[in-house]
């Protein structure tokens, strides 16, 4: 989805509000459950700190716009990647909010299922078995750090900008 908006940081608040909806969502599919779900707030945690990073960064881009040019070369790789993970899984937790299949009876690969699924196992199923599932958690933490630095330096750079002036 390109910007509609004309600001520079117009896409990096965009990909924020996919992270807001993944945050409602999996908030949803952690407080519906019974037990406590050490995995699953983690990556609430790490959606949540993405999301709240994302929202700073698009809002200082704009707040200094007139001051600094922050052009989309310098945003726009690691932001991509922050909300085509964020996308990936607000699908998959739209779908285990929506059809709950971990709470009443459905199909899991093609077998009837009529006992409680965890939705971590849906998650992983969900994006293509363990091992692609530990490599997106992994990459996703790893994004969120190098979405801190991309942070820090656009900050940087807009500060050492208005110190010239």
């Amino acid at each position: 989805m390109e910007s509609t908006n004309n600001l520079p940081g117009s896409f990096v608040l965009e990909a924020a509000a996919v992270g807001a909806e993944v945050v409602a969502s999996f908030t949803k599919i952690i407080t519906s459950r019974k037990i406590q779900e050490r995995q699953l707030e983690n990556i609430l945690a790490t959606v949540s700190i993405t999301t709240s990073l994302l929202t700073d960064l698009g809002t200082t881009i704009n707040k200094y716009k007139n001051d600094v040019f922050i052009g989309d070369d310098v945003t726009r790789a690691t932001c991509e990647t922050c909300k085509a993970d964020l996308e990936k899984l607000l699908v998959l937790s739209k779908e285990a909010t929506e059809k709950g299949l971990w709470l009443r009876e459905g199909t899991l690969g093609g077998k009837p299922v009529a006992a409680e699924v965890d939705p971590l196992f849906l998650f992983n199923v969900g994006l293509g078995g363990h091992k692609k599932s530990a490599d997106f958690w992994t990459k996703l933490s790893a994004t969120r750090y190098s979405l801190v630095a991309l942070t820090d330096t656009v900050k940087y750079k807009i500060f050492k900008e208005l110190n010239k002036q």
